[in-house]
């Protein structure tokens, strides 16, 4: 009778044992999900980012904030292609005239119209309230922008 309670006693000691690791194995599974959903940024928060980023790099190279080549150096980290050219020849071309400054912007809309592994199209409405050449103005505006994804990071190539 004593070897039957004592192989029932390591059973059910086994049995804890198990228990206790997949509960263990559970609860860390489990963190390591929620982390990965957490620090997952959405699309429209990337585009968001890096739209806003550009806003506030140009805006400050045009009100004499950063120097021209700041302002290069820190487009070229957000932005490939077309985009980052246009903008290098534009930032190059200044000249301090009677260009509108930004005084705030707002994002109205994002609408993903296709977002893959490393591509993230949409449809952006904006609001802008400008001052330039002795007035204010407020107008929307929406842009088809175009993000593709190098190494670890989104760059925009496309805002019209």
């Amino acid at each position: 009778m004593d070897g039957f309670r004592r192989g029932t006693d390591e059973r059910k000691f086994k049995i804890k044992i198990k228990r206790g690791y997949i509960l263990t194995a559970s609860v860390c599974m489990l963190i390591a999900v929620s982390s990965i959903f957490a620090s997952a940024r959405s699309d429209e928060e990337i585009l968001m980012d890096i739209i806003s980023d550009r806003t506030d790099i140009l805006n400050e190279f045009y009100s004499g904030r950063i120097e021209k080549d700041e302002a290069i150096e820190r487009i070229t980290a957000i932005e490939a292609e077309n985009l980052l050219q246009d903008d290098i020849e534009n930032i190059e071309k200044y000249f301090r005239t009677d260009i509108e400054r930004i005084k705030s912007y707002s994002f109205k809309n994002i609408a993903v119209t296709k977002s893959k592994e490393n591509m993230i199209c949409a449809d952006v409405t904006m609001l802008w309230d400008t001052e330039g050449a002795g007035e204010e103005e407020s107008y929307e505006s929406t842009y088809n922008v175009i993000c593709y994804k190098e190494e670890k990071n989104y760059k925009l190539v496309q805002f019209f």
